[in-house]
């Protein structure tokens, strides 16, 4: 069922949640994702570096270790 929907008769606040969102977000989600993210610090390059070539324990900023 469609519903009635007046931008006139929506509140101020519910305006400033949804102001500039021009289309859906993906299968009907009714808000944008959330993305979490975080860096990761290291004492220095060379123990970066070992974390990068799995000679060490560690996350590195990205999409394959990153645990968030």
């Amino acid at each position: 069922m469609k519903k009635d929907f007046r931008w006139e008769k929506i509140k101020l606040e519910t305006k400033a949640v949804w102001a500039g969102e021009t289309k859906s977000f993906p299968y009907s989600a009714t808000q944008p994702p959330t993305i979490n993210s975080v860096a990761y610090t290291y004492k220095n390059l060379d123990e970066w570096m070992a974390v990068a070539k799995g000679e060490k324990d560690g996350h590195i900023y990205g999409r394959n270790t990153n645990p968030t």
